[in-house]
């Protein structure tokens, strides 16, 4: 039953519009959600509104392809299958272009923070050998897995500074590691990235879906910046009787009819709130399903149940990623089955988003709807609520294969995650290291200072508080029940395992031995 909510939206498709009556029909259209990628930040708000298709030679293509699924099917489709065909069309989509070979990087859309600092990819690194040693004190075969690689930077520091720290390499020996991308040419960076470890690991391989990767040895999980690029569904409260109906996209072919007339009930002008510095473009529009769609019946019910009340009852609007969730059931599957722990740091907080969805384009919002967005990494913040039930869901399976209980904690700050395992003291070591060399030790701590900064202290200082990143970013853990981490209590994502074995976290980044 774990799976079923969120495997039946995989299934069915949404309600579809007979344009010619205001009916509407139950259809098997395709899955609603679906789809693997990365993210980045959002400033202004503006409302949703429309306008003509673009011309734009480059991506003209993939909004003519995605009108005529919508013309196809008669009706509007999710958020959720505009964001997959717009990143995962296999010729088309965002990361499937040869362009995604470098959107990554100051010249590229966005930049995440392996990229900002090496910082972070120790600090990730010191957790994982942490929670290898807290499994196991000798080395023994094992996997790790990271979901959405980029161009392989966060991976590299990890592997690197396992080799530096007590029994690293003996560990990596025995270490198969497996990386889910689904881009040919951003793979083609990761094993350009990754090559000079392809002799001191077991194996390195790559899949297209994390239930792809082979079984069978205990597991560790690495997801930065992974869920917040699945697919979501976007649900909006009805004034004027309260229920909840699906957003969707459609085709902004109205010329002028604003009224709805003989679009099947549809509710036009939908105004979500989005991350954005421009007006929305590129022929398509937001509007509310007349009635149940499969994510409203299968999604919608049981994450506002598991809410606190006073949080659902202020919601207007509510973002439910299914994709996410299954991905949290598949790795909590993974886990019971052959122990581990798995890290997911990203964008989010433990309760719902209202509205989140954003496109990003060198560096700078555009609305998810417009042409521009077309050839941009598109997003949505984390509920780590959902995900929490969704481990939950899969704790309560019955199998024979599992063997393991698995336990969720978090989230916490990314600050916090750094600093539980040394960041600070890493950041003085390599800022001394830098000797006379200025503009070196500003780098370092620069790179240091834009991963770990809260709003509060960004703000403090003059500057954006859309910039910090130290409590935009949270960290979580799922465990499992075969990982010494220490007293259940202990619901920290950092603390789980960092503080468990603190010394030996602590005492690498203190005696600088990286």
């Amino acid at each position: 039953m774990a799976l079923a909510m969120f495997a039946m939206t995989n299934r069915l498709g949404p309600w579809s519009w007979r344009r010619s009556s205001c009916s509407c029909v139950r259809a098997p259209t395709s899955m609603l959600a679906s789809m693997l990628t990365p993210s980045r930040t959002y400033s202004q708000r503006a409302p949703l509104s429309s306008a003509p298709l673009s011309s734009s030679s480059s991506v003209s293509s993939l909004p003519a392809h995605i009108a005529g699924i919508i013309r196809f099917r008669g009706g509007p489709i999710s958020v959720a299958e505009f964001t997959r065909e717009t990143l995962q069309h296999p010729s088309l989509g965002y990361y499937a272009r040869s362009e995604a070979a470098s959107i990554l990087g100051s010249k590229g859309d966005f930049v995440t923070s392996p990229e900002m600092t090496q910082i972070f990819g120790e600090s990730v690194g010191l957790w994982v050998h942490t929670a290898c040693a807290a499994r196991s004190a000798k080395p023994q075969p094992w996997r790790i897995v990271e979901l959405g690689p980029g161009n392989g930077t966060l991976m590299d520091d990890v592997l690197r500074t396992l080799n530096m720290l007590p029994d690293g390499k003996r560990r990596l020996e025995q270490c198969h590691v497996s990386l889910v991308e689904s881009s040919p040419h951003l793979r083609d960076n990761q094993r350009q990235r990754l090559a000079r470890f392809h002799d001191g690991v077991a194996s390195v391989s790559w899949h297209a879906e994390i239930a792809d990767v082979p079984h069978g040895v205990p597991t560790i999980v690495i997801a930065h910046e992974f869920l917040d690029a699945l697919p979501t569904h976007v649900f909006r409260r009805q004034e004027r009787d309260g229920a909840w109906r699906e957003v969707l996209v459609d085709v902004d072919d109205r010329d002028g009819d604003a009224d709805g007339d003989g679009d099947g009930g549809v509710d036009h002008g939908v105004d979500l709130d989005v991350a954005a510095d421009a007006p929305s473009a590129g022929g398509f529009r937001y509007v509310v399903a007349p009635g149940a769609t499969a994510a409203s019946a299968m999604l919608l019910p049981r994450r506002l149940a598991a809410m606190d009340p006073s949080v659902r009852d202020r919601l207007r609007s509510v973002e439910i990623s299914g994709k996410a969730m299954a991905a949290c059931v598949e790795v909590t599957r993974r886990l019971r089955r052959d122990g581990g722990a798995a890290l997911f740091v990203d964008y989010g907080r433990g309760e719902p988003y209202e509205a989140s969805v954003r496109a990003i384009k060198a560096h700078r919002q555009v609305h998810p709807l417009a042409a521009p967005a077309l050839s941009a990494d598109l997003s949505a913040c984390v509920d780590f609520g959902a995900m929490a039930l969704a481990t939950a869901s899969a704790n309560e399976e019955v199998s024979d294969e599992y063997r393991h209980g698995v336990r969720f904690h978090g989230p916490v700050p990314q600050s916090d995650f750094l600093h539980a395992l040394g960041a600070g003291e890493r950041a003085r070591h390599l800022v001394s290291a830098c000797g006379d060399d200025e503009s070196a030790a500003r780098r370092v701590y620069d790179g240091y200072r834009r991963v770990v900064e809260t709003a509060d202290e960004v703000a403090s200082a003059g500057g954006d508080r859309g910039d910090a990143m130290g409590d935009a970013f949270v960290a979580a853990t799922l465990v499992s029940d075969d990982v010494a981490c220490g007293d259940d209590a202990v619901v920290s994502a950092a603390l789980s395992l960092a503080e468990a074995r603190g010394a030996p976290v602590r005492g690498c980044f203190e005696n600088n031995k990286l």
